[in-house]
């Protein structure tokens, strides 16, 4: 059986950024609570995408 895994990502666009950095969260929660610690962390870390996947269960 197949699952979409959905995620919400920020930085630069497909094929451009240089390294990635994946926000897991916890029970409970899901992959838009962490989305936004993109926007303080990209100055520091040029090139980088951020993708905050919701866990399947």
């Amino acid at each position: 059986m197949t699952r979409a895994l959905n995620a919400q990502r920020r930085g630069p666009p497909a094929g451009q950024a240089t390294a990635l950095v994946i926000l897991v969260h916890g029970y409970g929660a899901n992959g838009a609570d962490l989305i936004g610690l993109a926007d303080p962390l990209s100055p520091h870390l040029p090139g980088t995408a951020f993708l905050a996947p919701d866990a399947p269960e």
